[in-house]
């Protein structure tokens, strides 16, 4: 992310999917870690391989209602909806800023975005940028 006191530049975004594949395509450390879409339609008795443009295509106008709702201010919504998916909030996490690395709880986010963390060592301190992991942390690799 490049961004200045009152804006953001621009943001990088990579996500990684297993869109066709079968659970047996997958190596034996990954399978607790990794699933397929696929295997999420069979489950729901829906019986069809995913066109890999079609998902984009719904990912980015996602992502385009999202960033419509930032310029136009509706962060209480999106801060809402983060929370409501977050994978993050309630664990143990790494974070990894700039050149320093520590270890906390990651307990809220702010109203503008920030991810409240209360450190290993007591103190609480508000993350707006590097990276957030839970890798490495209760088994996970």
């Amino acid at each position: 992310m490049n961004m200045e006191i009152e804006s953001i530049n621009f943001l990088v975004l990579g996500i990684g999917l297993n869109v066709n594949q079968q659970l047996e395509d997958f190596p034996e450390d990954l399978l607790d870690k990794a699933t397929p879409l696929k295997m999420h339609l069979e489950a729901l008795d829906i019986q069809k391989n995913l066109k890999r443009s079609e998902l984009i295509a719904s990912i980015l106008l996602k992502f385009e209602a999202i960033y419509d709702k930032v310029k136009y201010g509706a962060f209480e919504e999106i801060i809402s909806e983060w929370k409501k998916y977050s994978v993050t909030l309630g664990k143990e996490v790494s974070i990894i800023y700039k050149n320093e690395q520590y270890r906390g709880f990651a307990q809220d986010l702010t109203k503008d975005g920030k991810l409240i963390v209360r450190c290993d060592d007591g103190t609480v301190k508000e993350v707006f940028s590097g990276e957030v992991s839970v890798r490495g942390l209760l088994g996970y690799s």
